[in-house]
């Protein structure tokens, strides 16, 4: 069950990037997007445990820098912007514990 789950939000977040390459986006800062993505990793964060979440994150970076054919320097501020959003997501995770669900897919 928890393998099926992986695969679907890994999946999901595929789309989601695909999606948001899709949209141009006019920015004087190189690899800046929307992070539609990332919602799906705040709904890992909370439904999966933490070293899940970073599976999916590495996963996601690689699998999206190779079927959209980005550059290097794209995976690169994938891994950056993904690690950052991360840290953000378990602290906010740990400081605010009421936010989360009780029930886990484990």
């Amino acid at each position: 069950k928890r393998v099926a789950v992986c695969g679907l939000l890994l999946s999901m977040m595929l789309i989601l990037g695909w999606v948001e390459h899709m949209i141009p986006l006019n920015s004087s800062i190189p690899g800046i997007k929307l992070g539609l993505s990332n919602s799906v990793l705040i709904f890992a964060v909370y439904m999966l445990d933490v070293p899940t979440s970073y599976v999916l994150m590495a996963m996601k970076v690689l699998l999206s820098c190779a079927f959209l054919g980005t550059p290097a320097s794209m995976m690169m501020y994938g891994f950056a912007g993904g690690l950052l959003f991360r840290l953000a997501a378990i602290r906010f995770h740990w400081r605010l514990p009421t936010f989360s669900y009780q029930q886990r897919w484990e």
